[in-house]
């Protein structure tokens, strides 16, 4: 017998002594591709405006549950106004309304049908250890989302921490999944531990600063 899970927890795998495979975002084709499926109508719009459509999956970080709400919206949009300008008004209210884009699949811990992204993504927020590591995720949302990092010593001046607090912070948003360690190389800076925030983790922090 086995067992297929999924959790933002990496640690939680090495505990279990389970093997981990760990999935990255989308690249920009399969993004784009995933927008498309969410619906005749949003075919219709990414096939009228596939310049706009890149623009917008870039937008959010290629992340698939932020396309899978975009995807439905867009779709919605596009079946109500037509194809043409619906990728464009799409982009208009992602600056406003992402986080209420809902998902077409309940959640368990979630009584909604159709959970709005803002509380998907909130129990992961919620599940954080303590008071002090939430307050240092919504704190982090003043150094914005990718393609911008940060190094430690900026994360210590805005959380008001010492090397250990930070250090420990640190481990514990990183093991959540709510920051993610940069890639390393192409940077042309002396090496060091960069971190970043996705996107849509910049979002829900600065939704909740």
């Amino acid at each position: 017998t086995r067992a297929l899970f999924t959790t933002r927890y990496a640690q939680l795998a090495a505990d279990l002594h389970a093997a981990l495979h760990e999935v990255r975002i989308l690249k920009p084709e399969p993004a784009l591709a995933m927008l498309e499926a969410a619906g005749e109508w949003a075919a219709r719009a990414v096939a009228a405006d596939r310049d706009g459509a890149e623009a917008l999956v870039l937008s959010l970080g290629y992340l698939p549950l932020a396309l899978h709400v975009a995807g439905r919206r867009l779709n919605g949009l596009a079946f109500a106004t037509g194809a043409a300008g619906s990728v464009a008004r799409l982009r208009r209210e992602l600056q406003l309304r992402l986080l209420s884009f809902t998902a077409a699949d309940p959640r368990p811990g979630l009584p909604q049908a159709e959970p709005s992204l803002e509380a998907i993504l909130a129990l992961s927020y919620d599940a954080l250890p303590d008071d002090a590591t939430r307050r240092a995720l919504r704190r982090l949302a003043v150094l914005g989302g990718q393609p911008l990092d940060f190094a430690a010593a900026a994360m210590a001046a805005i959380w008001e921490a010492d090397e250990d607090q930070t250090t420990q912070l640190c481990m514990s948003l990183l093991d959540a999944g709510l920051m993610e360690r940069r890639a390393e190389g192409g940077t042309g800076r002396a090496e060091e531990a960069r971190d970043q925030l996705h996107q849509v983790s910049a979002a829900v922090a600065a939704g909740r600063l």
